[in-house]
């Protein structure tokens, strides 16, 4: 999970953050338009690099809207997903670029076309770098997790997991599936936010770290 609307840095405020994702959005708008407007849909499946800024693009829409609402859990892992795929993309088109590109066609097109090519493919990845490093979010694993919440080992008897949702200490290793029914056991919902609160026996409350509420327990 993340806080899209906390900034993990100290001279950024909440407020300042979004109003780079929001000057981030209205300077990728047009590098996600123009060329598609100016060349039809066909540039997308000719150019395979314009998708980066496509999703660049709904990223960034999708981390301001989670900042607005951080109370919107699902959509706050969309989000966080969204950009997990965008880094993914984004060092995957940016090596194909350099890589190609300049060989085949910086030789045969105006010095501003190399510069608005260039451009175009700078500036996506360093926004979707800066909304990685400045905001307070985990993206070690949210897309693993929502292909696969854990894996049985073939005997039945052991459980891996990478979701966020557990404790650190039953994560990225074999865990006995005894340890790991005892905390689905001792576990709760948040009704707020769906993360997980570890219950010791015959506690009754508990408070949620991710949403910084306190709650009652209550068994039928």
């Amino acid at each position: 999970m993340g806080n899209f609307e906390t900034p993990v840095v100290s001279w950024v405020s909440p407020e300042n953050l979004q109003r780079f994702r929001l000057f981030s959005i209205i300077a990728l708008l047009p590098m996600m338009v123009v060329p598609i407007y100016l060349n039809d849909l066909t540039y997308l499946y000719r150019y395979l690099t314009q998708w980066s800024i496509e999703i660049a693009t709904i990223s960034t829409l999708l981390t301001y809207f989670a900042a607005r609402k951080p109370d919107n859990s699902k959509l706050n892992r969309i989000a966080l997903i969204s950009l997990e795929i965008t880094i993914f993309v984004s060092i995957g088109t940016m090596i194909a670029f350099w890589s190609s590109f300049p060989n085949i066609y910086f030789c045969c097109i105006e010095a501003y076309w190399i510069f608005s090519l260039s451009i175009s493919h700078i500036i996506p990845q360093l926004i979707v770098l800066a909304n990685l490093f400045l905001s307070d979010i985990q993206i070690n694993g949210p897309l693993i997790k929502y292909m696969v919440e854990h894996i049985v080992s073939p005997d039945g008897g052991q459980i891996w997991t990478e979701d966020l949702d557990v404790p650190e200490n039953l994560r990225s290793k074999w865990i006995d599936v005894e340890r790991w029914n005892e905390w689905l056991s001792n576990s709760r919902e948040c009704p707020l936010c769906n993360w997980r609160l570890e219950l010791e026996p015959e506690e009754n409350s508990a408070d949620c770290s991710h949403c910084n509420q306190w709650f009652n327990i209550v068994e039928n």
